[in-house]
């Protein structure tokens, strides 16, 4: 049992990772206390549910999806993201919530209030190891994620531009005096954010039921995972998001699934009392 929830919580915590992984990006380049991003993630479902259906296939569909995600992550930067950085955070809260309310709308209005699930293209038949079942749309999204996960790790780590994300998400000022353009960083750095949680959306619709509400909870557990790893570290982030994935599988096993969306604010309340700069922040951040 141990092992078939660890792996359950590992799939759990890949489509977290994705969606906190985006929302630190965010977070931590643009100052932008983002409400909207569960709506990201909500947004990337719902496109890939209905091009799925438009081509009969799942790849296409989520590929096109993803295509569309980053069209509106570019738009919606230029237009109203860029404005808001630096301004204060109840601003930037206000408007995000804003945000965040008229796409729940929007959505409701052009899909329905019906949940549904995202066709997928395995055979329902798993695949056994020992007592251990696991379902082919689970392994599909672990081994996807973290193909995304290693893509934007190299990107980051070993390109030009990775080089000059790093430098803006380090030291925005320096970045500028040394001749960095960073108003082209903070587009990139959004629209990365918003494809990656759109991402999630659009695999884990296919073992979840998607709905116009479902990035409310998901913008909780980003917000706790960011937080609770620290507002500038993306690798903490990653490592946070499939612990939490793993325990909310483990406690929901042994204690009680009602009580699965309670362990990341327990987490993160204990995070706030005895580290309140994040497991993986600097000190005094």
């Amino acid at each position: 049992m141990f092992l078939q929830l660890l792996i359950n919580g590992l799939v759990v915590g890949s489509g977290y990772a994705l969606i906190a992984v985006g929302h630190t990006i965010i977070f931590g380049m643009m100052k932008i206390v983002n409400f909207a991003h569960g709506e990201l993630y909500m947004i990337g479902a719902f496109f890939t549910f209905s091009f799925v259906l438009l081509f009969n296939n799942y790849y296409i569909g989520f590929l096109v999806a993803m295509v569309i995600c980053i069209l509106i992550a570019i738009f919606s930067e230029k237009v109203l993201f860029h404005r808001l950085i630096d301004e204060d955070i109840m601003t930037t809260t206000l408007i995000t919530i804003g945000i965040s309310i008229f796409l729940m709308n929007i959505v409701q209005i052009l899909w329905g209030a019906n949940p549904r699930t995202i066709p997928q293209p395995f055979s329902e038949k798993p695949v056994i190891i020992g007592d251990i079942f696991i379902t082919k749309p689970r392994i599909f999204i672990f081994f996807t994620a973290i193909v995304i996960i290693g893509v934007l790790h190299w990107f980051i780590k070993y390109t030009k531009t990775g080089k000059a994300f790093r430098a803006t998400f380090q030291n925005r000022q320096a970045a500028l005096l040394v001749g960095i353009n960073i108003n082209y960083i903070y587009t990139l750095s959004y629209t990365i954010g918003a494809t990656v949680a759109g991402a999630a959306g659009g695999l884990l619709g296919m073992i979840y039921v998607i709905e116009p509400t479902m990035g409310v909870a998901a913008v909780g557990k980003a917000f706790a995972i960011v937080i609770t790893a620290g507002k500038k570290s993306i690798y903490g982030a990653i490592f946070i998001a499939y612990g939490l994935g793993v325990i909310e599988s483990l406690g929901s096993g042994y204690i009680s699934s009602q009580y699965k969306d309670v362990f990341a604010f327990i987490i993160l309340i204990l995070v706030l009392l005895f580290k309140p700069e994040g497991i993986f922040g600097k000190k005094g951040a």
